[in-house]
C-alpha cells in the first residue's frame, strides 16, 4: 500500500513526498524501483532514476516500463547513442514484438550517423503493433529522413 501511495504522490506532482514514503517500503521488487525511479525523475534527479530503472531490469528483465524509462534517459536526457543502441538491442531481444523498442533502436543508430542501419530498423518496426498516432507520424518522419540521405 505504501508503494502505491508513493506512486500516486509522484502522479500528483508530489515526488519529494513520494520519496519519503517509499523509504518505508521493502525494496525487493522491480515495481519498487520503477516507482522510485519515476519519483527521482519527478525531482530532476535523473542519475538516481537511471540507477533505479537499471535495478528494476536486473530484478525483472520482463519489466517493460523500466526498459522504456531507462531508454528514455539514455536518449533524451543523456544523448548517449551508443549506450542506447546496446540498451535497445537487448530490449528488442526481450520484447521482439514491441514496435517502439525497434524504432528507438533505429533512432539510436540514426543519431550516430548510421542512417542505412536505422532505416532497416524502422522498416522492421512497421509491421509490429504498438504506439499511438503521434508515434506513427514520428516513425514515418524518420523513415522519410533516412530515405532522403
Amino acid at each position: 500500500l505504501r508503494l502505491e501511495m508513493a506512486a500516486f504522490a509522484g502522479i500528483d506532482k508530489a515526488a519529494q513526498y513520494g520519496l519519503q514514503i517509499i523509504n518505508d517500503v521493502n525494496p525487493d521488487t522491480s515495481r519498487y524501483y520503477d516507482v522510485k525511479g519515476n519519483l527521482f525523475r519527478g525531482t530532476d534527479q535523473w542519475d538516481e532514476a537511471a540507477v533505479c530503472w537499471q535495478k528494476a531490469i536486473e530484478i525483472d528483465p520482463s519489466d517493460e516500463i523500466a526498459w522504456f524509462n531507462y531508454g528514455f534517459f539514455l536518449t533524451q536526457m543523456e544523448q548517449k547513442w551508443v549506450d542506447a543502441e546496446q540498451h535497445f538491442l537487448r530490449a528488442c531481444e526481450a520484447f521482439p514484438e514491441e514496435r517502439r523498442f525497434r524504432a528507438f533502436l533505429g533512432d539510436a543508430l540514426f543519431f550516430q550517423g548510421r542512417k542505412s542501419e536505422a532505416l532497416k530498423e524502422y522498416h522492421r518496426a512497421l509491421p509490429l503493433q504498438g504506439g499511438d498516432s503521434q508515434f506513427e507520424e514520428s516513425l514515418m518522419s524518420m523513415i522519410d529522413q533516412c530515405a532522403k540521405l
